[in-house]
C-alpha cells in the first residue's frame, strides 16, 4: 500500500509501549537516550530481545524441561508446561514483520539489500549506530547476539554477515585485479585505423553529379547527408524535421531541426542501379577520417 513505517510510528509506538511492563517501557526509554524519533522497528527489536532474555533466565531458574518432566513431584506442571502453547518473541516478529533498512532509513528495500553504500560504508554506519555485527540490530552485540540469520551468501557461514566476509573481501580483490589486467590488453591491443563499412557512389543533382563515399549503418533509422553536398549539387528542401539526440552518457536529450532534402545515388558498375531516398541535412557525420580513393 505504498505506507511508510515513518508515516504510523508516532501513533503506533505509544499503543505498544501502554500494553508492555512498566519496567520494560522504563529501559527503552533509557536505551533511546535521548534520540527524538524512534522506528517500529527498533521498538520491535527490543521487545524480541527483551522476551528472549526472560524466556532464557526462566529456562535456567526452573531448570531443564526433561529433568522437570521426570520429576513426579512436577509430573502436573511440566506436561502443563510442555503442551501449553506460550507466546514467543519470534512469533511476535514472524507477525508483525517491518521491513526497513538501517544504512539509507528506507523501508524500500531491507538492510541485507541496500545498494546505496560500499561495504566499508556500511561497516562505519554500523560501528556509528552501535549495532551488532552480525543481525544488525540494536541493543546489543556481536557476542552476545541470539538472533538467527541466514548463512552468509557468499561463504555459508552463519557466524557473520555477508560485509564482514572475509572471502567476499579476497574475491574483489582478485575481481579488480582481473579487470586491470584485461583493460591493459586491450589497450595493448589498441590500433589508430578505424573500420568503417564505406562504398563510393555518385550522388545526383540538379545539374551535377557528385563522387561522394557512402558510410552504411545498418542500425539506423535515419539517412543524413552533409550540408556541403546539398550545396554542390543544389538540392532543394523539402520540408524540416525535428529529431531528439541523446549523445552517450546525457540524460537530457538535445533538440535539433533538421532540413530533408531528396537524395539520389547511382552505381559506379552499373549506372542503370539507382536509389532515391530522403535524408537529414548535418554539417558532419562522422568524426573518422576517411580516405577517398577510386580506382
Amino acid at each position: 500500500m505504498s505506507v511508510t513505517s515513518g508515516s504510523y510510528s508516532c501513533m503506533l509506538i505509544p499503543m505498544v509501549l501502554k500494553k508492555i511492563p512498566y519496567n520494560m517501557v522504563l529501559e527503552f526509554n533509557r536505551k533511546k537516550g535521548s534520540k527524538s524519533e524512534v522506528e517500529v522497528s527498533e521498538l520491535l527489536d527490543y521487545i524480541k530481545s527483551e522476551v528472549e532474555c526472560r524466556e532464557s533466565s526462566n529456562l535456567i531458574i526452573n531448570g531443564n524441561l526433561s529433568e522437570l518432566a521426570s520429576s513426579p513431584r512436577n509430573s502436573f506442571e511440566s506436561k502443563k508446561y510442555v503442551h501449553t502453547k506460550r507466546p514467543v518473541a519470534a512469533t511476535l516478529a514472524t507477525n508483525v514483520k517491518v521491513r526497513y533498512c538501517c544504512f539509507c532509513k528506507n523501508d524500500a528495500h531491507d538492510s541485507d539489500n541496500c545498494n546505496e553504500f560500499s561495504n566499508e560504508q556500511k561497516r562505519n554506519k554500523l560501528r556509528d549506530d552501535r549495532r551488532c555485527y552480525r543481525c544488525l540490530k540494536k541493543f546489543h552485540t556481536s557476542s552476545t547476539c541470539r538472533s538467527k540469520i541466514a548463512p552468509c551468501s557468499v561463504c555459508k557461514n552463519n557466524s557473520h554477515n555477508k560485509i564482514f566476509c572475509k572471502s567476499l573481501n579476497e574475491k574483489v580483490e582478485v575481481s579488480e585485479e582481473g579487470n586491470l589486467a584485461t583493460a591493459m590488453s586491450v589497450s595493448s591491443l589498441n590500433s589508430s585505423n578505424v573500420l568503417l563499412q564505406t562504398c563510393t557512389v555518385s550522388v545526383l543533382g540538379e545539374s551535377s553529379t557528385e563522387l561522394t563515399r557512402l558510410l552504411t549503418d545498418s542500425a539506423a533509422e535515419r539517412n543524413f547527408i552533409r550540408s556541403d553536398l546539398v550545396k554542390k549539387l543544389k538540392l532543394k528542401s523539402i520540408r524540416k524535421e525535428t529529431l531528439y539526440i541523446y549523445s552517450f552518457g546525457m540524460k537530457i536529450p538535445q533538440r535539433i531541426v533538421y532540413d530533408v532534402v531528396d537524395v539520389r545515388i547511382q552505381s559506379l558498375e552499373n549506372p542503370r542501379n539507382s536509389l532515391q531516398f530522403e535524408a537529414l541535412v548535418t554539417d558532419t557525420i562522422t568524426g573518422s577520417q576517411i580516405n577517398f580513393a577510386v580506382k
